[in-house]
């Protein structure tokens, strides 16, 4: 339910609502101007980079993992959740590709699988309108670009909560006791959070960090942005994110599994 309210929860439907109510309200022009102001107020909060930095600093809690903790460990395994996903034909003669968030994803746990000889689960969800299950084109995409095959797959999952129940029932039937979690940077407080579980360590790998700041041309910061405007929107889908798992889930994924 979460997934198909993500366009009604943007900051883009946010703004557009507040210009409906200003012009549902135009005969009042006071009101009106007032909530005009709020609008843009808003449109500009949400396009600074240096508002934006503060507004996402919260959900970046993970930083870059160390290469010395990058090493082959028995009982370890790579989780990489997928992204998005791209339809119709394309230069590769396919129907279904990756999308460049699941590509950046597939990229690091490909680093990930190469320099440490770990097996990879690759978690996507299900999608009834495309032609392949989504973990398929990622298995596919690993190993074509990158050379490194997909030892499961976990494509059951509507989000990133039933990612981790299905991904921890598969990890412990092959009695896997500590994973990388691959995910972009932005995202990956919410997947840790649903991966934590008394029994399988997890070590975030995040990816794709996001760089907001310009140290050369400070006044940067200060000059709205598409880029910024981007950014805080996908930070809204976060905090929504983690909202909604409070409230439709009361345990966490690892509680459910028998």
């Amino acid at each position: 339910m979460f997934v198909s309210l993500k366009p009604l929860l943007s900051p883009v439907a946010l703004l557009c609502a507040c210009l409906l109510l200003v012009i549902l309200n135009w005969k009042h022009r006071i009101r009106a101007l007032k909530i005009l102001v709020f609008t843009l107020s808003l449109l500009l909060f949400l396009s600074l980079p240096v508002t934006v930095r503060l507004f996402i600093q919260p959900l970046l809690k993970f930083k870059l993992l160390p290469e010395r903790q990058i090493k082959y460990e028995p009982q370890t395994a790579i989780v990489v959740l997928g992204g998005g996903s791209t339809r119709g034909l394309n230069e590769f003669g396919e129907k279904e590709d990756v999308d460049l968030d699941t590509l950046v994803r597939l990229r690091y746990a490909a680093f990930l699988a190469k320099k440490t000889g770990l097996p990879v689960l690759a978690s996507g969800n299900t999608d009834f309108l495309r032609f392949e299950a989504k973990t398929q084109t990622m298995s596919r995409v690993m190993l074509r670009d990158f050379g490194v095959p997909v030892t499961w797959e976990e494509n059951k999952s509507k989000n990133t909560w039933e990612n981790a129940r299905n991904s921890l029932m598969i990890l412990k039937k092959y009695h896997i006791k500590k994973i990388y979690l691959v995910n972009e940077s932005l995202h990956m407080k919410r997947a840790v959070d649903v991966f934590q579980n008394p029994e399988i360590e997890v070590i975030p790998a995040p990816t794709r960090f996001i760089q907001l700041q310009h140290p050369l041309y400070p006044v940067r910061d200060w000059i709205p942005s598409s880029f910024a405007f981007f950014v805080s929107s996908a930070a809204f889908y976060e905090y929504e994110g983690l909202l909604w798992y409070k409230l439709r889930y009361c345990h966490a994924p690892s509680e459910t599994i028998s």
